[in-house]
């Protein structure tokens, strides 16, 4: 046999083994319409990764969708195949069949217009929908011409308009000259009841068969029991005529608009058979996407050197049989090649190889798998297994020859990069030769570079595993206390067979069970007894691992706590920095305010007692800004002892700083240096301080008042500032500070240059200055100062505010 035929023997003998039929029919209850389910059970995994991850990216986006509004617009749709397939033979549609075609042209013009406006996030699924062909002409046709119940409207054609208004009329002629002959007294004497009805499409009357043979006309039919005869009367003969005439031409324009919209389908076939295949491809993804939802599903991540990494991976025919089913981790990084699992009976090894196996196939199909995010398999078609009873009557093949015969293909057929899934390699046979043979097998594929995952009861593959360099052991837990399999899988272990307790549980008789205990030989007891051992480590080190994540976590949990209320502290540190700044802003400008006003007043007064009122004023200011001085927690030198450079503490803001001016002189205000700042302060506010290292602050004092900081001399006052490049908000907020220092000079005019620009820097400042209390006007530059791009401010006073 060719290797591809082993190839594909081996692929199908897998899926048959892995339940793969069975997750397609599952995976079909999820599709919308019979092309989608055939798809969906036809399901094969792909042999492309490439293909693959294409597949895997529609369904993200499908899912996405889902996921945001639970809708997409696709509903059951019929297969049309067979109807467009007739059109080509010539055939005619009837206007039920029609019908259809045009749904499917209306389902195909939402699902693309649908597709389009998300291309943005959806472009896996739009480069799909965009192949889809509207036919908007054999649409609207078809949905101009056929009504929702599949008859033809009015409006299919004129013709057929004018021919169902003659037929309408025809019909009610005859209707009313019978009406008319039913209230004559003829028809009580020659009638069997007073009605009428059709025959072969004429309209007739009952007549009774011994009615005098006044009526004259066509028999047309009988009664049952012959005591009445439908007769056309010899006067309603003309009218029926002219009515069935009508009918006929009615009938022949009818089947030549069904024929035409039958010829404009046969025309646009190709299209229409695209447009089912893409729908249907669709359909497929939106059953695999409703699948991810209904798992609970992940999209898998290729692994770059075929690692094999899943994390709570669930089998998914147990969570949709179920609802739920127990996730494992399973690891095989780089290092590792073969993970060998023991452990119970009915312990779940199987369903472990099926659910890795499953998960592959899934992943290469296009589906997500039933792991947390994250999980990494290797992406290849290339998963052959061997499990399950092998026994074949028909070819006397024993269950050992028939795992014989599936291992001898494998090995055939297997690669680099292929998953090998083996359930009790080398059982049904004597326990040391299937050991052995099962290790040869093992190491054979260990050198091919595949993936492999194998069940056993062995102690020795158990020990080979052990010791062996790339081979990882794996256990499945039972639960001791209460005597069942948990499902568990651990790695870096392997699990007790448990068989004697498993058959205790299933109720065997005790002494039967010590029996069986007592042939056991003293080596395999002496290996039960040390895997008995190690699953007893393992555990107690698995109570110390959660214990320490606890604690681990616990501790991550009051590090964050921590960091956010420094953070909020950062926060409110910094909300109330700017708040004080602020509020200390406005209050020194309205000092400001106010010591012009009072020197506005000392200029203007012309009496004793005005000027005392000023001086009151400022002194009232004076106190505002300037309180007390506190008691220095500094030990004090008396001030007349300092010389110039020494340090000095002010002790009205509790700062230390260098006394520039000697003390012995008869100034009421003596110049301090505090960082970088020269300050006037008051004799009485300060005090001798001893020198210490690091005693000079850097920066100006947070608590200075107006009256403490050396103001520069109005020639340090430039006569412009340049606002050009500045944003709206910065420019205001440097027109607010150079003001402030104008106004406390000799200046009489100052100069705002901002430009010409987009107007709007010149409209804010201008805007800003109407409402500026400080200034007595301003103006547009004239030529020689910049002219409209620079404005002119008339200050309303200036006031020098220099030492003595």
């Amino acid at each position: 046999m060719q290797t591809e035929q082993v190839v594909a023997s081996a692929i199908q003998r897998t899926l048959r083994q892995l339940e793969w039929p069975e997750l397609c029919g599952q995976l079909a209850r999820l599709a919308s319409s019979p092309l989608g389910r055939r798809l969906c059970i036809s399901l094969l995994p792909s042999e492309s990764p490439h293909e693959a991850l294409e597949a895997q990216q529609r369904t993200n986006e499908m899912v996405r969708i889902l996921e945001g509004s639970s809708w997409f617009p696709m509903e059951s749709f019929p297969d049309l195949n067979p109807l467009i397939e007739r059109t080509q033979r010539g055939e005619r549609l009837n206007g039920e069949e029609l019908r259809e075609i045009g749904k499917v042209l209306s389902l195909v013009k939402r699902v693309r217009r649908y597709l389009e406006e998300r291309a943005d996030h959806s472009y896996s699924l739009w480069d799909l929908a965009s192949v889809l062909q509207e036919e908007a002409e054999l649409r609207e046709a078809v949905e101009s011409a056929v009504d929702p119940e599949g008859g033809l409207k009015d409006d299919a054609s004129p013709r057929l308009k004018h021919l169902r208004r003659e037929v309408r009329a025809r019909r009610e002629a005859i209707e009313r000259r019978l009406e008319s002959f039913l209230r004559g007294k003829e028809a009580s004497r020659v009638l069997q009841d007073v009605y009428y009805t059709i025959r072969e499409g004429r309209y007739v009357l009952p007549v009774r068969s011994d009615a005098p043979s006044a009526l004259q006309g066509i028999v047309h039919d009988l009664s049952a029991s012959g005591a009445t005869r439908f007769m056309e009367p010899t006067w309603l003969v003309d009218l029926n005529n002219a009515f069935r005439l009508a009918q006929l031409e009615l009938k022949k324009e009818e089947e030549r608009v069904l024929e035409e919209l039958s010829r404009r389908v046969a025309r646009s076939a190709p299209n229409l058979m695209l447009n089912l295949e893409i729908l249907a491809r669709l359909d497929l993804v939106l059953a695999m996407a409703r699948l991810s939802l209904l798992l609970k599903a992940t999209p898998p991540q290729p692994s770059c050197h075929g690692e094999l990494v899943l994390r709570g991976m669930r089998h998914p025919l147990l969570i949709l049989r179920k609802g739920d089913a127990v996730p494992n981790d399973v690891i095989l990084s780089s290092g590792h090649r073969i993970l060998v699992v023991s452990g119970p009976n009915a312990g779940g090894k199987t369903v472990l190889l099926k659910t890795v196996g499953l998960c592959i196939l899934m992943a290469m199909a296009g589906m997500h798998i039933p792991c947390e995010e994250g999980s990494e398999l290797p992406f290849s078609h290339l998963v052959f297994s061997d499990m399950g009873d092998q026994q074949d009557l028909q070819q006397d093949i024993s269950t050992f020859s028939g795992h014989m015969r599936n291992i001898r293909e494998i090995l055939t057929a297997v690669g680099d990069g292929a998953i090998i899934l083996l359930d009790e390699l080398a059982g049904s046979t004597d326990p040391q030769e299937g050991a052995a043979l099962a290790m040869a097998v093992l190491e054979r594929l260990l050198r091919t570079g595949c993936r492999v995952l194998v069940t056993t009861h062995y102690p020795t593959l158990k020990s080979w595993a052990q010791r062996r360099e790339g081979v990882l052991n794996g256990g499945m837990e039972f639960d001791w206390d209460r005597m069942e399999p948990t499902y568990r899988l651990h790695i870096g272990v392997p699990g007790r067979s448990s068989a004697l307790q498993v058959a205790a549980r299933m109720g065997l008789p005790d002494d039967l069970i010590e029996e069986a205990r007592s042939y056991l030989e003293g080596r395999e007891t002496d290996v039960e007894h040390l895997l008995a051992d190690l699953e007893r480590q393992r555990k107690t080190l698995k109570e110390e691992t959660d214990r320490v994540r606890a604690l681990r976590e616990r501790l991550e949990k009051d590090v964050s706590r921590q960091e956010e209320l420094i953070r909020t502290l950062r926060k409110e540190k910094e909300e109330f920095v700017r708040e004080k700044r602020r509020r200390l802003a406005s209050e020194i400008q309205e000092t400001r305010r106010r010591i012009r006003e009072i020197h506005k007043a000392l200029s203007g007064a012309r009496s004793l007692r005005q000027v005392d009122e000023a001086r009151n004023q400022l002194k009232q200011v004076e106190s505002e800004l300037v309180p007390p001085p506190p008691e220095s927690p500094y030990p004090l030198r008396p001030l007349e002892e300092l010389a110039p450079g020494e340090p000095v503490v002010i002790l009205s803001l509790g700062r230390r700083g260098i006394l520039l001016d000697d003390p012995r002189t008869s100034k009421r205000r003596l110049r301090v240096k505090v960082g970088q700042v020269e300050m006037w302060v008051a004799r009485e506010a300060l005090g001798g301080a001893e020198p210490r290292q690091g005693d000079v602050e850097e920066g100006p004092p947070s608590g200075a008042t107006l009256e403490e900081i050396r103001v520069p001399p109005p020639q340090e006052v430039p006569g412009e500032i340049d606002l050009r490049g500045m944003r709206v908000e910065e420019a205001l907020e440097a027109v607010a500070r150079y003001l402030d220092r104008a106004l406390l000079g000799k200046r009489e005019e100052v100069r705002l240059v901002h430009g010409h620009g987009t107007g709007a820097l010149k409209g804010a400042v201008r805007k800003w200055l109407e409402e500026c209390p400080w200034i007595e006007g301003f103006r547009p530059g004239d030529r020689h100062e910049g002219g409209d791009g620079a404005t002119v401010v008339r200050l309303k006073g200036s006031t020098s505010m220099e030492g003595p």
